[in-house]
């Protein structure tokens, strides 16, 4: 899954599973409910209330492993190397690096 699609994914998920559970029989009017709007949230929430709008931050924490494999033939081989793995005859040096990516995106909740 590209990072496109996780962004994407995980925002239309929130939004629509607040809706989702707006819908659900006892939990009508209580799941960010418009009277929100006049209230005051922790700073560390992420929660922001306006005249008639609830909006918050979807924070990501994204990391991104790229991996390096080379196979080497073991026969008749005369270089030394530092190897991972041996494997029916077979050599293998990986190498691997992280990448991580850290952001917010602010979106607005719907309403109940």
């Amino acid at each position: 899954m590209d990072l496109r699609e996780i962004i994407q994914n995980s925002l239309t998920d929130i939004i629509h599973g607040v809706q989702a559970a707006q819908k659900i029989e006892g939990c009508e009017g209580l799941v960010c409910p418009q009277y929100f709007a006049d209230k005051k949230f922790p700073a560390e929430s992420g929660v922001v209330a306006g005249h008639r709008e609830v909006a918050t931050v979807v924070r990501f924490d994204v990391a991104e492993m790229a991996r390096k494999t080379t196979a080497l033939d073991a026969k008749g081989m005369s270089k030394i190397i530092v190897v991972d793995a041996s494997l029916d005859g077979k050599l293998e040096n990986r190498s691997e690096t992280t990448s991580r990516i850290q952001f917010s995106v602010p979106i607005q909740m719907p309403q109940g």
